[in-house]
């Protein structure tokens, strides 16, 4: 595809490695997702990525922390005794972001068409005005992003895919 017959878009970023947690669970079991996201949070462990939907017969809550704190994450989910229903969890897993620049919805379906013909699960998706995020292998984000850029163009100074630094703070220790 020429330069010129290219859509152009805001940009494509890349997140840290991650782990991703999909909870699914009947109406009938009763769980808690505001519980087990309190204990996430006592435990002060981010969560990047949050996608909740409540159907007429479950609830799916699907979510991403950083793979440091997946082992800590593992642990809480393990030790609960807060009733979850089916957990799924997926590591090395990376979120790519795109920034479709006043385009339309048409980029969510080739974006799922593309990683489609690459083979690669997409683990849960978000929108929003100025974002579209897709959740899959990370070990694969450079390769989507070099299909990507093959169909899309991005503004001339667009910056690094892979975020140069990541701040953290420190967790705090929490006396009960």
């Amino acid at each position: 595809m020429n330069h010129s017959n290219k859509t152009h878009i805001g940009g494509i970023k890349f997140s840290e490695e991650r782990a991703h947690f999909t909870i699914h669970c009947p109406h009938s079991k009763k769980t808690n997702i505001d519980a087990l996201l309190q204990l996430i949070s006592d435990k002060q462990i981010n969560i990047p990525f949050l996608c909740h939907a409540a159907e007429p017969t479950s609830t799916r809550t699907s979510f991403c922390v950083s793979a440091k704190d997946a082992p800590l994450l593992s642990e809480i989910i393990t030790c609960t005794t807060i009733e979850k229903g089916e957990i799924i969890s997926h590591y090395q897993v990376g979120s790519i972001t795109i920034f479709p620049h006043k385009n339309n919805f048409r980029l969510i379906a080739i974006i799922m068409s593309l990683m489609e013909s690459l083979q690669l699960p997409v683990y849960s998706f978000a929108t929003s005005i100025s974002a579209l995020i897709f959740n899959t292998q990370y070990g694969q984000l450079c390769n989507i992003a070099k299909q990507l850029t093959e169909i899309f163009e991005l503004p001339e100074n667009h910056a690094p895919f892979h975020p140069e630094f990541q701040l953290r703070q420190p967790r705090t220790s929490m006396t009960q």
